[in-house]
């Protein structure tokens, strides 16, 4: 059964989950690693496969054929059936001793159906139906009464955290709130008007400015953690994806495609991910890239202080060009 485990003093939770550990590494498989074909019989998202996964969830469909698809993950980190179980509990040994049943949905969204496809080579469209499948996962499970939190991201390549070769993005759901993110809301507090608003209004005339059109941008941001990392922010203030438009799911698939098509002259691998927050009416959500070419040091981890060695202009200058 996964847990929650809560840092002796601190306020940072960790899930351990020994199950996640089980997964299998389709990269050791040369044969999964091929993505000269458009089906690769050993993969367990290619389209003929579907047998190979737990049932579906949720799909959609073209001429009776699933372009997006959406399963339960069959090593979660999170577990659904243990509802019941999931109050916090102090040890006997320790009131420095933390931890609950880390209860919630772990799902995976197959965005591709062929072996050979990443998110860049499809039409933008379809990015924005990737998005309108975000939409739905999130829209459901967030009316979960013990869920604190859903979370979207893409891990591409195994340098990323990726154990399955074939393009896919995962939703973890669970009965904590962030960290990260609680920390953003509580610090922005200290502003009167949205910090992103005015970031934004910083960011559009900035030499960090990488790309933008009638209703987002994208940007590197002046601390940088990661070379290449690009963040998008609509100009319209918005709390979450579930509060975009059409018109603007369709330029935030537009400037993500961009980004990516860039990404893919590096041979980089990324992760991507969500910054969503829809009770909440004065967060302004955002979508990260995160390029993983560099690898964290001893410093970094000790320190939680990054070097980062691509001048955030510079990298501007990269996505412009």
């Amino acid at each position: 059964m996964p847990e929650l485990r809560k840092h002796y003093f601190l306020d940072h939770w960790v899930i351990i989950s020994e199950k996640r550990g089980k997964r299998p590494d389709l990269n050791k498989k040369t044969a999964s690693i091929n993505k000269n074909k458009a089906i690769d019989k050993t993969c367990f998202f290619c389209m003929g496969n579907e047998n190979l996964t737990p049932p579906e969830i949720y799909s959609i469909k073209k001429n009776n054929k699933w372009l997006i698809r959406v399963v339960n993950n069959p090593f979660p980190a999170v577990e659904t059936k243990i509802r019941n179980k999931i109050q916090l509990k102090k040890s006997s040994l320790s009131p420095l001793l933390n931890s609950k049943t880390a209860y919630g949905y772990h799902e995976v969204i197959i965005d591709s159906n062929k072996h050979n496809k990443n998110l860049e080579d499809y039409p933008k469209e379809h990015l924005k139906q990737l998005f309108d499948v975000f939409i739905k996962r999130i829209a459901k499970i967030s009316k979960e009464k013990n869920i604190g939190y859903v979370g979207i991201f893409k891990n591409h390549k195994k340098e990323a955290g990726a154990s399955i070769p074939h393009s896919h993005c995962q939703l973890i759901a669970y009965n904590e709130f962030p960290e990260k993110i609680s920390e953003e809301i509580k610090t922005s507090k200290k502003f009167k008007s949205c910090i992103y608003c005015k970031i934004l209004a910083m960011e559009s005339k900035s030499p960090r400015l990488c790309f933008k059109n009638k209703t987002f941008i994208a940007f590197a941001p002046f601390a940088s953690q990661f070379p290449y990392e690009i963040t998008f922010l609509p100009k319209r203030h918005a709390s979450s994806i579930i509060d975009l438009n059409s018109k603007e799911l369709a330029d935030l698939a537009d400037l993500l495609k961009k980004t990516l098509q860039k990404l893919k002259k590096l041979d980089a691998a990324y992760n991507f991910y969500l910054h969503n927050f829809p009770e909440n009416k004065k967060y302004h959500f955002h979508l990260k890239i995160t390029p993983r070419i560099t690898t964290l040091g001893g410093f970094e981890l000790e320190t939680g202080t990054i070097i980062n060695t691509i001048l955030p202009e510079n990298a501007a200058k990269f996505y412009k060009k």
